[in-house]
C-alpha cells in the first residue's frame, strides 16, 4: 500500500527567531518547535538535560508512605522480596532494586514469573513468598490489577509496596502503598515512566529518606551508575523519550557505553555493539531482544543473573546462552509469522476490518507479542495474536497511534477472563469457546473507536533540496538525540532526485546512488528491494540523513523510509 506523505507546516517567523537565538539552522529550529519547544529556555532544558532537574519524587501519591515502610524493613531486618516481570523492563527494574539493596548490605530475594504461568502477581506467587517468610513485598512493573493476590498477601500478614506503570483498573489494589505514574495529574512529567523508571524514582526518594534518617553506615549508594539498567528498561518498553524519560535515557545510554557491569559489557560483546554504537536503535534491536529471549522461550532469571553478574567469566557464559536463545526465538517467530500471514491472505474480508484477531495451536506464548507487533505494522491494524496452547488461551495485542488498546479490550471484557497493559500493548486470557466471538467484537470495538479506517501515512519533517543535505544538517540533528518513541528521528523529503545507480544488496535491500547534476548520495532502503523498478529514472523519497562509516571512511548516507517514482 502506497503511504500518504504528510509534510509538516511550520511557523517561519518563530523558527527564524529561535534559529537566530540559538545559532542553529532554521530546519533544526523547526524540529524543536515541532516538539513543543519554542523558547531558548525550553531548548536548553531539552538539549542539555540535567539529573538535578528531575521533579520531586514526593509528587507521587504514597511515596513517603512507601519509603518509610521500606526503611522500617531495612532497620528491623525484615525479609524483603522483589517481584518483577519477565520482560526487559521488569528484569532491569528488579536488578536495579536488588543492586541498591545489596549496596546497603540488604539481600532481598527476587522472583520473576514464568511467562507460561501467566503475567503478574498471582495468589500462587503470594503463597510461595509466604513460605519463604517474606514480610515486605515490592513489585516492579506489575501488580496494579492484582487485587485478589494482594488481598491474600494482606490476609497472610505480608505487606505490599506496589510499583507499576500500567494503566489503573477500576479499583486500586489494597496494597500498603502504590507508586504508579497514572495516579499523577495528566500533565505530570512522570506520567510516561517505564516500570524500571518508576523503581528508579522510588530509589531516589528512598535514598533521601535513609540519608536524612542517618541510616547509611557505609558509603551512600551511587544511583547514577545504575542508569544503564534504567535506559535498557525505558527504551525496550517503548515509552516516550521526552521529558524525564529523555533525561534518564540520555544519561543511561552514556552509562551503558561505559558500564562497569560485567553483564552489560558481555551482552554488548556478544551482539557486536561497541560503546560508540550505543543508541536507542542498538538497544532496541540488539541488546533488548537478547535480554527478552530468556523470558520468551526460557527462564527470565537467566537475564537477571546477567544483569547482576559479578565477573566476566560468569557473564560471558550467560550472554552466550541468551544469544542462542535469541536465535531460537527468531526461528520460532519466522514460522509463526508465516502462518499468521497465510491466515490473513485467506481472509477475503481483511480489507474491511478495523482490527485483527488471529489464533492457532502451537503458537509459542513467548513470541506472539512480537508477531502481533509485526502483523499490526504490516497491515496497519490493531492486532491480537492468540495461542490456543494454554487453557485458558492467552493472547498479545499491539495497537497503532490513535487507538487505545485498553479502551478496545474493555468493550470486549465480558468475553475475557482477564486483560491488562497500556494503550499500545496488552495481554489477554480468554476461554477457547469465546475466541470466535472475540474476533467479531474486537473488530467492532476498533471500528467504533477509530471511526474511519487508518490509512498508511508517513510524517515528513521538512521538504528540502539536495543542496541542503550536508554535514551541518546531520550534526545539528544529532543534538536532538536520543531518538525514540515521542522523539522520532527526523525525516525529510526530496521530491525530484535522479537515480545514477540501482542495486539490490543483502536480503532484498535497495541500494541507490541519487542526487542531481552537482551532488550524489548513497542510499539504503531495508527490505525495499521491490520499491522501484530498475528502469525508474527519477524518484521522490523520504529519508533520514546519517553518517555511514565503511573501511575507515565516513560519508553521508540516506536511509530511505519511503520512495516512489516522480510520476506518482
Amino acid at each position: 500500500m502506497q503511504r500518504e506523505w504528510i509534510i509538516k507546516e511550520h511557523n517561519v517567523q518563530a523558527a527564524a527567531k529561535l534559529a537566530e537565538t540559538l545559532g542553529i539552522h532554521s530546519i533544526t529550529a523547526n524540529l524543536l518547535i515541532d516538539r513543543g519547544i519554542d523558547s531558548s529556555e525550553e531548548a536548553e532544558k531539552f538539549l542539555y538535560p540535567k539529573l538535578s532537574d528531575l521533579p520531586d519524587p514526593d509528587s507521587f501519591p504514597d511515596m513517603q508512605r512507601a519509603v518509610s515502610r521500606i526503611a522500617k524493613a531495612i532497620k528491623e531486618k525484615e525479609n524483603i522480596a522483589i517481584f518483577g516481570d519477565y520482560d526487559v523492563d521488569g528484569i532491569t527494574g528488579s536488578a536495579l532494586l536488588k543492586s541498591f539493596f545489596n549496596e546497603i548490605e540488604v539481600d532481598p530475594i527476587v522472583i520473576l514469573p514464568n511467562r507460561f504461568e501467566g503475567y503478574g502477581l498471582s495468589e500462587k506467587n503470594i503463597r510461595v513468598l509466604k513460605e519463604k517468610s517474606v514480610d515486605l513485598l515490592i513489585t516492579v512493573d506489575n501488580g496494579i490489577r492484582a487485587n485478589e493476590a494482594i488481598d491474600l498477601a494482606n490476609d497472610l500478614g505480608m505487606e505490599v509496596v506496589l510499583t507499576d506503570h500500567h494503566e489503573l483498573g477500576k479499583t486500586l489494589p489494597n496494597a500498603h502503598s502504590i507508586i504508579n505514574p497514572h495516579r499523577l495529574p495528566k500533565d505530570s512529567l512522570y506520567r510516561d515512566l517505564s516500570g524500571c523508571g518508576v523503581a528508579f524514582i522510588l530509589l531516589i526518594a528512598l535514598r533521601k529518606y535513609l540519608r536524612e534518617d542517618k541510616t547509611f553506615d557505609l558509603k551512600e549508594p551511587n544511583l547514577k551508575q545504575h542508569l544503564d539498567l534504567v535506559a535498557l528498561g525505558t527504551i525496550a518498553d517503548i515509552v516516550p523519550l521526552i521529558g524525564v524519560n529523555r533525561t534518564l535515557a540520555k544519561f543511561g545510554i552514556a552509562e551503558i557505553a561505559n558500564s562497569s557491569k560485567p553483564g552489560i559489557q558481555e551482552l554488548m560483546s556478544v551482539c557486536g555493539t561497541k560503546p560508540s554504537e550505543v543508541t536507542p536503535t542498538t538497544i532496541a534491536f540488539r541488546l533488548a531482544p537478547r535480554i527478552n529471549a530468556a523470558g520468551r522461550i526460557g527462564n527470565p532469571n537467566l537475564a537477571l543473573e546477567l544483569m547482576l553478574a559479578k565477573n566476566h567469566e560468569e557473564a560471558r557464559v550467560i550472554a552466550s546462552e541468551l544469544d542462542m536463545a535469541n536465535r531460537k526465538r527468531q526461528n520460532i517467530e519466522q514460522r509463526i509469522m508465516k502462518e499468521a500471514t497465510d491466515q490473513i491472505q485467506c481472509d477475503l474480508s481483511i480489507d474491511e476490518k478495523y482490527g485483527l484477531v488471529l489464533d492457532a495451536k502451537d503458537w509459542h506464548l513467548g513470541v506472539i507479542g512480537i508477531t502481533a507487533a509485526k502483523v499490526s505494522e504490516r497491515n496497519f491494524k490493531p492486532t491480537v495474536i492468540i495461542s490456543r496452547d494454554s487453557d485458558p488461551a492467552r493472547g498479545s495485542a499491539r495497537s497503532l497511534e490513535g487507538l487505545n488498546l485498553m479502551d478496545a479490550l474493555s468493550r470486549c471484557s465480558d468475553l475475557l477472563q482477564g486483560y491488562g497493559g497500556h494503550a499500545m500493548a496488552a495481554g489477554i486470557t480468554i476461554a477457547h469457546d469465546k475466541i470466535d466471538d472475540f474476533h467479531r467484537r474486537f473488530n467492532e470495538a476498533c471500528s467504533e473507536l477509530i471511526l474511519t479506517k487508518v490509512t498508511k501515512k508517513i510524517e515528513v519533517d521538512a521538504l528540502i533540496s539536495i543542496d541542503e543535505i550536508n554535514n551541518q544538517l546531520i550534526d545539528e540533528i544529532s543534538i536532538l538525540e536520543p531518538f525514540g518513541e515521542g522523539n522520532p528521528e527526523p525525516k525529510f523529503a526530496v521530491m525530484d532526485a535522479t537515480i545514477f545507480d540501482h542495486r539490490i544488496v543483502g536480503d532484498n535491500h535497495l541500494k541507490l546512488s541519487v542526487g542531481d547534476s552537482s551532488r550524489r548520495f548513497d542510499t539504503i532502503g531495508f527490505n525495499m528491494g521491490n520499491a522501484v523498478e530498475q528502469s525508474t529514472q527519477n524518484v521522490s523519497l523520504v529519508f533520514i540523513p546519517q553518517y555511514n562509516t565503511w573501511n575507515g571512511n565516513t560519508s553521508i548516507q540516506l536511509k530511505i523510509k519511503d520512495i516512489k517514482p516522480c510520476s506518482e
